[in-house]
């Protein structure tokens, strides 16, 4: 990639050929004598700028397996060129973590340059299971996070494990409840807790639980009792009423309680049951 990198060539004669379509500017100070990929312009400019970090719309990229697109979002603490290949930002919120021998924001501060749904979409990913909030504490310790970064990590779906479960709690959410996920109770982890109710929530995969182990059947069992005892509701949901019946499912949620028998069987409206549609994946 050396090689196409212009170098030892005065400011006019740059110019002139960038003019003439001979060198491609990428920035002040940047040409090539040819239009790179995405990967061949993001190794340059980090050799380039080594006190850089890829945050942004790059940085969700690579943190989610995704192919890099231009411009490349790289972040400083002193001012980057601007240019449709690379979108410079100026920050000391440096903190990174090493990603296939690059150096990437940390989500909770590469999210300040990304819209909302592309950053809650980086934090759900880079943030979920049992770990998450740990880890999301570990990165934010001893650092300022921006009004705005606070903002989407509340609306995120932090310790999420599927995004089912991400969708179930972002409809409780904005039917006002407080939701908090993959929580502690007893020895048993749930994946949904709502405090002011008093409920835990369980959103079962058909394909997972057909393939779990006795031990695991038994225990899933268990801890649903020992939580009822214990005083807590406790809901389970396919996927399937998550992806098909997400309102009947907050509905029944929220409804007050206690509630009375519903006259109608899951059996005459479920699109699961009545093969409606395509159910396997999420039953």
């Amino acid at each position: 990639m050396d090689d196409i990198v212009v170098s030892g060539v005065d400011a006019k004669t740059l110019w002139r050929r960038a003019a003439a379509g001979v060198y491609i500017k990428i920035a002040k100070g940047l040409y090539l004598t040819r239009e790179p990929t995405p990967g061949e312009l993001l190794a340059i400019v980090m050799r380039r700028w080594p006190q850089a970090v890829v945050t942004g719309t790059t940085a969700r990229e690579i943190y989610l397996g995704e192919p890099l697109s231009f411009p490349l979002h790289l972040a400083a603490p002193r001012k980057l060129p601007r240019s449709a290949y690379v979108a410079g930002y100026r920050t000391q919120r440096l903190a990174a973590l090493q990603v296939k021998q690059v150096r990437v924001h940390i989500p909770a501060q590469a999210i300040d340059h990304c819209a909302d749904e592309e950053a809650i979409e980086l934090l759900e990913q880079a943030y979920q299971g049992r770990k998450a909030k740990s880890v999301l504490e570990q990165h934010n310790s001893g650092r300022r996070l921006s009004r705005r970064a606070r903002g989407l990590i509340g609306r995120a779906s932090i310790g999420s494990d599927s995004p089912l479960e991400r969708k179930l709690v972002r409809a409780l959410r904005d039917a006002g409840h407080r939701v908090e996920t993959n929580v502690l109770v007893g020895q048993y982890f749930f994946d949904l807790y709502l405090p002011e109710l008093k409920m835990l929530i369980e959103v079962d995969g058909y394909q997972f639980h057909t393939a779990e182990s006795p031990d695991t059947f038994i225990r899933d069992r268990w801890k649903a009792n020992e939580a009822t005892l214990a005083g807590y509701t406790v809901l389970r949901y396919s996927g399937s009423c998550v992806h098909y019946h997400l309102n009947r499912v907050v509905k029944q949620v929220t409804q007050p309680r206690p509630a009375p028998m519903s006259s109608n069987g899951v059996w005459n409206w479920h699109s699961g049951i009545i093969r409606e549609v395509s159910w396997a994946r999420y039953r």
